[in-house]
C-alpha cells in the first residue's frame, strides 16, 4: 500500500502579514513523489504557485493573475457573447515564449510557467516584479480584445481538445 499525505505546515492569512498578502505552505507525499508547495495571493487577483518536487530537485513557479477580480466589464461581456453567437469555442488560447492567455466562458487569466532547479520559492520583490510584467502584457493583449473583428477569428486554429487558439500578434 502506497503511503499518501497532505499536510499544512504554515499559513498567512490576509491582513496579518501586510495588506492583500495570504501564503500557505503544504507538504504533500504521493507513493514516492514529495513536493512542497508554497501559494502566495496578492490581494485575490494574483497568486504564485511555487512547488518544489524532492525527487527532481527542480521548483515549478505559476505566476497567474486573474484582471477581473471582480465585475466583469461590458467589453469583455460582449467579446464572450459575439463568440458565443459566432459557434466558436468558450474556450481560448494564446501561447508566446513567456506568457499563456487563458479565456474559458467569461473568465480569463494571464500566467507565466517556469521550471527552476533546486528549491526556489520566490521573494515579495520578485512576485511583485513578475506582476508589474503581466499586468503590462494584460494591457496588450485588452487592447487586441476590445479591438479584434470577430469574424477574422472563425478561421483561427482549433485544438481537438476544442480550444481556439487566438492569433494575436502584438
Amino acid at each position: 500500500m502506497k503511503n499518501n499525505s497532505y499536510s499544512s505546515l504554515l499559513k498567512g492569512d490576509p491582513g496579518k502579514l501586510f495588506k492583500g498578502h495570504s501564503f500557505n505552505l503544504t507538504q504533500e507525499i504521493y507513493g514516492e513523489s514529495k513536493t512542497l508547495t508554497l501559494v502566495q495571493n496578492y490581494f485575490n487577483s494574483q497568486n504564485v504557485i511555487c512547488t518544489y518536487s524532492i525527487n527532481d530537485d527542480t521548483t515549478n513557479v505559476k505566476y497567474t493573475y486573474y484582471p477581473f477580480s471582480s465585475r466583469l466589464p461590458q467589453w469583455f461581456q460582449n467579446y464572450c457573447n459575439g463568440m458565443q453567437n459566432l459557434n466558436l469555442p468558450s474556450s481560448q488560447k494564446y501561447n508566446n515564449e513567456h506568457y499563456t492567455l487563458t479565456i474559458m466562458n467569461m473568465y480569463a487569466y494571464v500566467s507565466i510557467n517556469k521550471t527552476i532547479k533546486g528549491l526556489n520559492f520566490t521573494s515579495h520583490t520578485e512576485n511583485i516584479e513578475a506582476f508589474a510584467e503581466i499586468r503590462h502584457e494584460w494591457g496588450k493583449f485588452r487592447h487586441w480584445l476590445k479591438n479584434v473583428n470577430l469574424n477574422e477569428l472563425t478561421n483561427a486554429d482549433i485544438t481537438k481538445e476544442h480550444e481556439l487558439i487566438l492569433p494575436i500578434n502584438i
